[in-house]
């Protein structure tokens, strides 16, 4: 054998015999192999990028940091795109850490902008259709393109759908202004069409794939109404958005990012060298270049902030900065705060702070498609006196090309009995083609990156409900996403072999893998129509009421009437938030559970009793049926035994894991609603959660003069004393 793999390789050969051995080769006719010793040397990157990388992305979308991402995240298929689900190094522990002392980034250019242009007055008509909370679209605070909205996104005939984010161009209410809106892509469509309708939109612009920066989106696409006197643009492909979270969010913003304060000659044209600049097309304006002296003084200032608490509340600030690869330190290097003043404030941003080039469309298009390729870059530091990236603050800047970015506050968690601006920081929004580069500019100041899954535990942190991640029972992106997360944990269920299954029958579980509203809202209000309760002030009011059964002095309780917040027929769900009294966590689709006048007596958390498997016998049977056709199709070679299996394999999985059919009176305690998201709470040092129950159920809640709940996970008999509040 030895003797035969020598004949075809040499490296098998003794090194002292090998030359004569090749050489014996080629004279034999057998031609020598030429390939080089390892992959490295013959990779081809531009052809993975041209053929392989492309025809990769055209089932799922690619962000422009997707093959960063995809070295160090494990990457998930979500809303048609490849996203990072969470970081291959365990760090859920050290992502708390980071946005409580530090700052993370997330890189969420999945969220879609739609550009609506028009007279304001008709935009705020037509939008505020599809509004129903008192700051909507026409709100003065929002009108003026200073902070950015928050609301609840609804259909035209009252169907929520989702929360969105907006904000508006500043400029003068006698021409036509531009209004941005925010969408997450899991309800992109529904809010699209909704809009579309409402303004009557015909699309006049066809679709093509944009190939020029590598990634794999649609170009715009441009819609105008009938009157056309409003038009609609979707901007995909245009922006990036990276959000930052932590306290030295500022910090890192301004160590990374060095403005730009453009030089301009004696008719005040700016001084750029960088080819195909946009500065002439945009600071030619007297008034933009008034603007840009205002932005600098702004930014300056943000350099004495210790906090972005200290910045106004979702303000926005746009500014120019320089080529980011051009301020990049030599090795990582974590971002050491200024000695700021701790009571510095910004009360309030100067009008047209949030001007920018990006609102102009010819700009972002000069923008995106003259960025100046990496061996520019080389060519400028090698004219330096002494070439390196350390001599990086010598280049001349007038040759550095600047980007146009907006920066956008966000105020964190304003959530009763959280820490006051917990995960407050700031999104930064920049053109297409430059999401890398600053990407990379973030990550070498050592600001930690996160994916889907590290997000979802800050929102269990914060309990921001209002933010577009978060989907409400009674949309329809939420029953999307509950169909997937169920179809996915049942086919890991039964992956399992199955003396490692629970069998949920004995523990009295009806729907291990999916919450269901509709059963429950028809069992305790004999409808299975439902909403979610909104009202803020309503909410106030039951929250109240449940703190006062807390206080230990009965005179502090307060008496209010129930039923002017709620009518006994309303079907409404109550977002609520569990925290457990002392050990316990509670996990996602666990059950809270009403106590009974004994539990509350005793104070001794309950154990469920263990039910009988009425179907152990007949999935037995089914078994050996099973057993027996598959030996017989196997013998006779038939050919619909695959099929066969396959709807075999069927009946056996609701043998196992039978259709729901009844939710509150399922188990031992009757069963309020379920945990949406639940686990150990690092700033609470407890475990908490947060879900739903309905609304008839905290009537009776209250009739108990109590708010202690039981809690139980899917997978344990064991029922654990928690304390519930409403979720304002």
């Amino acid at each position: 054998m030895r003797r035969r793999v020598m004949s075809h390789n040499a490296k098998r050969m003794p090194r002292r015999l090998r030359e004569a051995h090749t050489k014996q080769m080629e004279k034999s006719g057998l031609p020598p192999k030429i390939k080089r010793p390892s992959r490295k040397y013959r990779r081809r990157a531009h052809n993975l990028l041209a053929f392989t990388y492309n025809k990769r992305k055209q089932s799922r979308g690619w962000l422009e940091t997707h093959i960063w991402h995809a070295k160090r995240f494990h990457m998930c298929n979500k809303w048609g795109y490849r996203i990072a689900n969470f970081s291959n190094d365990r760090n859920f522990r050290a992502a708390y850490r980071a946005v409580s002392k530090y700052c993370i980034i997330q890189d969420v250019s999945y969220y879609s902008c739609i550009e609506l242009i028009g007279p304001e007055r008709l935009l705020i008509e037509k939008l505020n259709v599809h509004a129903q909370s008192r700051l909507s679209f026409g709100a003065r605070i929002y009108l003026s393109g200073l902070r950015e909205g928050n609301l609840m996104f609804y259909s035209k005939n009252g169907s929520p759908i989702g929360s969105i984010n907006f904000h508006w161009q500043p400029g003068d209410k006698t021409v036509k202004k531009a209004i941005w809106i925010w969408v997450h892509p899991a309800i992109y469509d529904q809010v699209l069409v909704e809009i579309t309708t409402t303004f009557g939109f015909v699309e006049i612009s066809n679709n093509t794939r944009d190939q020029h920066h590598g990634f794999n989106r649609s170009n715009n696409k441009l819609f105008t109404s009938d009157d056309s006197e409003c038009s609609m643009e979707l901007l995909r492909s245009s922006f990036n958005r990276f959000r930052i979270r932590g306290p030295l969010s500022i910090a890192v913003l301004i160590d990374t990012l060095k403005l730009a304060r453009p030089t301009f000659d004696d008719h005040n044209n700016p001084i750029d060298k960088a080819s195909n600049s946009w500065l002439e097309a945009w600071y030619g304006n007297s008034r933009n270049r008034k603007t840009s002296e205002v932005q600098c003084q702004v930014y300056d200032t943000m350099k004495k902030l210790n906090s972005p608490g200290q910045f106004p509340r979702n303000s926005i600030l746009a500014i120019t900065v320089m080529d980011p690869r051009m301020s990049l330190p030599q090795i990582k290097t974590k971002t050491i705060p200024c000695a700021g003043n701790a009571g510095a404030l910004i009360p309030k941003l100067p009008d047209n702070s949030s001007n920018s080039p990006l609102f102009e469309k010819q700009i972002r298009s000069l923008i995106q498609t003259n960025g100046q390729p990496i061996k520019n870059l080389q060519q400028l530091r090698s004219n330096n006196l002494v070439p390196g990236i350390h001599n990086d603050g010598k280049i001349d800047e007038s040759t550095i090309q600047k980007v146009p970015i907006i920066i956008i506050q966000n105020p964190g968690s304003d959530c009763d009995g959280r820490s006051i601006a917990f995960s407050s920081g700031l999104d930064v929004i920049v053109p297409s083609g430059w999401g890398l580069p600053f990407w990379i500019a973030f990550s070498y100041r050592c600001a930690r990156p996160i994916g889907l899954t590290e997000y979802e535990s800050m929102t269990l942190e914060n309990l921001m409900l209002n933010s577009p991640d978060v989907r409400h029972p009674d949309t329809l992106a939420y029953a999307n996403d509950a169909a997937d997360v169920k179809n996915q944990l049942t086919n890991k269920y039964f992956k399992l072999p199955p003396n490692k299954r629970i069998n949920y029958i004995k523990f009295s579980i009806t729907s291990p893998f999916a919450c269901q509203w509709a059963i429950l809202m028809k069992e305790w209000t004999d409808r299975e129509t439902f909403q979610v309760l909104r009202d803020r002030t309503r909410l106030d009011q039951l929250n109240l009421i449940l703190k006062s059964f807390a206080s230990r002095n009965s005179r502090q309780k307060i008496s209010v009437d129930l039923k002017s917040i709620l009518s006994s027929d309303d079907c409404f769900l109550i977002p609520v938030r569990v925290r457990m009294v002392s050990k316990g966590r509670p996990k996602k689709f666990a059950l809270m559970c009403l106590p009974t006048v004994n539990d509350l007596k005793t104070s001794k958390a309950p154990v469920e009793s263990m039910r009988s498997d009425p179907l152990k016998r007949k999935r037995k049977l089914t078994k050996i049926e099973q057993k027996v056709l598959r030996k017989r199709a196997s013998k006779r070679r038939l050919i619909e035994g695959d099929s066969k299996k396959v709807v075999d394999n069927q009946v056996l999985r609701k043998l196992c894991l039978p259709e729901c059919e009844r939710v509150r009176n399922s188990c031992d305690r009757e069963v309020m609603g379920y945990i949406v998201q639940g686990d150990f709470s690092f700033t609470q040092s407890n475990g908490i959660g947060w879900g739903y129950i309905a609304s008839t159920s905290l009537f009776r809640l209250i009739e108990q003069e109590t708010n202690k709940i039981l809690v139980r996970n899917v997978q344990t008999r064991q029922y654990r004393w928690a304390t519930l509040n409403v979720i304002c």
